[in-house]
């Protein structure tokens, strides 16, 4: 591959001593710069290799930190959406109890009013039995019962009463 041109006088040039020689290569091949050039790039590439290995850690890290990030925003999203959710079911059934309530309220006074009807018609009941025993007890303390209408009755005892009162003047 190299090929080296060499002036006939210097023909013998292999045969020199050592460093010369080296030197001689050196400045040929520049294989001192090759050298260092060579290990600069494996040194380079090295640090390169580290750190993309570091950089590769860290964005698997982030990668990570980013799912969870993510998983945690959607569920305070559903948690929040259930807290609204939740927020107008018990405002509607605090409608709704207010509804019932009201309803409640009609219903009790309207069991107390049949309460209370019911309290009256019984008073009465016993009223009328009462009045009917009475009735009954008087009928059986007379010795006549007036017959006719009670008009003619008030009308007949409207004339005693007159009688009566013409008797005493």
């Amino acid at each position: 591959e190299n090929v080296i041109f060499v002036h006939q006088e210097d023909c013998n040039w292999p045969m020199q001593e050592g460093l010369v020689l080296k030197k001689r290569f050196d400045d040929v091949f520049e294989s001192t710069r090759y050298t260092k050039a060579l290990e600069a790039l494996n040194k380079t590439k090295k640090e390169i290799v580290s750190k993309a290995k570091d950089l590769k850690a860290e964005l698997m890290e982030q990668g990570a930190h980013l799912q969870a990030t993510v998983l945690t925003k959607n569920e305070l999203e559903n948690y929040q959406e259930n807290q609204e959710n939740t927020t107008s079911e018990l405002d509607r059934l605090k409608t709704e109890l207010e509804g019932n309530q009201d309803r409640l309220k009609q219903c009790t006074e309207a069991l107390e009013a049949v309460r209370s009807f019911s309290t009256q018609i019984d008073n009465l009941e016993r009223q009328v039995q009462e009045t009917e025993r009475r009735v009954l007890e008087r009928q059986q303390g007379l010795d006549h019962v007036l017959d006719g209408t009670d008009a003619e009755i008030q009308r007949d005892l409207a004339d005693f009463d007159n009688l009566m009162q013409q008797r005493s003047q």
